[in-house]
């Protein structure tokens, strides 16, 4: 006689009936939901660089996506990113708290983004608590790598994926070296007077102490340093003071919004020195609205330019900037930051952050920027990107005539490096100096 089913086999056949039922009627993309990574986009949203940074992580995201995801061991795992406004440059307390609320609430697998050194500092302690995977696309400091040489087990998880503010300042040097030859030469300036024109951040204090050691090799002179707020709005009083001490060439170090001001009120007077360095506001298309014409002549660096760096450079910056409506600026290395961060999970076979570290040391890349590769950890400055031919090297950008103009590597020898000889991208252009520069120089017969 068959032993009849008690309540409770009942219970689990109409249980399991049901589910199936579930399944088979619930969305795929519901299910699919589940196989997600999240990885938080910080930085001060609010601002070109923040919106750059997530700019340039969600078309990696998207175009990762689109292609199957992060495969970890056979599965597809498709990007959420989140997005975390920190307010770095204005308050160290709120890039903090954007820190955490991604680690401990958000529950990311790892972040993006960040920017103001100071800040960084602050919340590399957030991830070097919580062991979670930080790279920044942005941050200048040596001090920021420097802390992983110095304590490897704490700091390991930081990854600076640009060139540090050390090799972005040595660009800027080599551009100074480029107009005082070019004084030398063509306006018979035999010994340049330089101001240096930076904005008061971390960043570029190590660089400013070296400029006068710098200069006398170049067979050049300090005539000044001015140094406005980052956020400053209005500069003219520095930049008549710098035409006041007889400066031919304003070594400008601006990551920041002070960059808009410092281009607009050099171009409105016509101020008779050349500006090179680094002014990171130029290197946007939008620069040239901002400033009503005035940046012609001025200079920016930038890790992209519609240039062939490499196969990948041009089809991003044409994408973004038909996308955005704006020129990718050095934060937008954030989509070269997601695609390693892709690669090193599947090398990995998961989230875990020691491997992750382990994998992300072993990147060599290809990207929109050049070959991307992390300094080692017996370096100086470990887990920072590799600078130098062959692997990412920037580009000097210049206005003229209202387009910007690739003008370095220029295939001569970079002044402080070697290997740059005869480095020059198809396509580049020469550095010239305003018409005003010129006449005035040749008035005063110097």
């Amino acid at each position: 006689m068959k032993k009849p089913r008690g309540k409770s086999s009942r219970f689990c056949l109409w249980f399991l009936a049901a589910l199936t039922v579930i399944l088979i009627l619930t969305p795929a993309y519901l299910i699919a939901a589940e196989k997600t990574i999240k990885i938080g986009v910080m930085g001060p949203m609010k601002l070109i660089y923040g919106q750059q940074i997530l700019w340039g992580a969600t078309m990696a995201a998207e175009e990762i996506n689109a292609a199957g995801g992060i495969n970890v061991s056979g599965v597809g795992h498709k990007i959420e990113l989140v997005e975390a406004d920190d307010n770095c440059f204005l308050s160290v307390v709120d890039a903090v708290n954007a820190m955490e609320r991604l680690v401990t609430v958000e529950k990311v697998a790892l972040v993006i983004g960040g920017i103001r050194s100071e800040s960084i500092l602050a919340q590399q302690e957030v991830m070097a608590d919580n062991k979670i995977v930080f790279l920044t696309s942005a941050g200048g400091s040596p001090e920021l790598t420097v802390r992983v040489a110095k304590d490897y087990n704490r700091y390991k998880y930081f990854f600076r994926a640009c060139i540090s503010g050390k090799w972005t300042a040595q660009i800027g040097v080599i551009s100074v070296d480029m107009a005082v030859k070019k004084m030398r030469a063509e306006l018979g300036v035999q010994k340049p007077r330089v101001a240096v024109f930076a904005e008061k951040i971390l960043t570029w204090e190590p660089l400013i102490k070296a400029v006068p050691a710098m200069l006398e090799k170049m067979g050049a002179e300090l005539a000044g340093v001015w140094q406005p707020s980052a956020v400053a709005t209005d500069v003219r009083a520095e930049l008549e003071a710098i035409e006041g001490a007889g400066a031919h060439i304003i070594f400008q170090l601006f990551s920041s919004p002070v960059g808009i001001a410092a281009s607009r009120q050099w171009g409105e007077l016509q101020v008779p020195a050349v500006p090179v360095g680094a002014n990171i506001e130029s290197g946007r298309w939008k620069h040239w609205k901002d400033t009503n014409g005035k940046c012609e002549y001025n200079i920016s660096m930038s890790p992209f330019a519609r240039i062939k760096i490499t196969d990948k450079t041009i089809p991003f910056y044409n994408k973004f900037f038909e996308r955005y409506g704006d020129t990718p600026m050095w934060v937008s290395q954030s989509y070269d930051a997601l695609f390693l961060v892709k690669e090193a999970i599947e090398r990995a076979g998961g989230l875990d952050s020691d491997k992750l570290v382990a994998e992300l040391e072993k990147t060599d890349y290809v990207g929109a920027q050049g070959r991307l590769a992390f300094t080692p950890t017996d370096d100086q400055f470990p887990h920072e990107f590799v600078w130098k031919p062959g692997y990412t090297t920037w580009v000097l950008t210049q206005w003229q005539a209202g387009q910007q103009a690739v003008i370095w590597p220029n295939g001569d020898p970079a002044f402080g490096v070697p290997g740059y000889e005869g480095v020059k991208y198809p396509g580049s252009g020469e550095f010239k100096f305003p018409p005003w520069v010129i006449s005035h120089l040749k008035d005063k017969g110097k």
